[in-house]
């Protein structure tokens, strides 16, 4: 799979053989900002946004979501760079 975000705040699946005219495999939202960071490991997704959140996104679960933001980092630096467990 290839996994790619943007400015759109939507993280677009595609398989690797897809053209650039196909339409995703799966469109993953949860992000409300843009999406500045990707990863994935043991096939979990996890994406980082200007939001100040991180969303893991996990294949096994139907790409189930999990959407986790540190509220106290955000207050003390006073915009969304910073994320972290609760």
């Amino acid at each position: 799979m290839i996994v790619s975000g943007g400015q759109d705040t939507i993280i677009e699946v595609r398989e690797p053989d897809s053209k650039d005219t196909d339409d995703a495999k799966y469109l993953l939202l949860g992000h409300t900002q843009n999406v500045c960071a990707l990863d994935n490991y043991a096939g979990i997704i996890i994406s980082g946004s200007w939001d100040g959140c991180v969303v893991l996104a996990s294949r096994l679960l139907g790409f189930g979501l999990t959407v986790i933001q540190h509220s106290t980092c955000m207050e003390r630096l006073g915009k969304p760079i910073c994320v972290g467990w609760p």
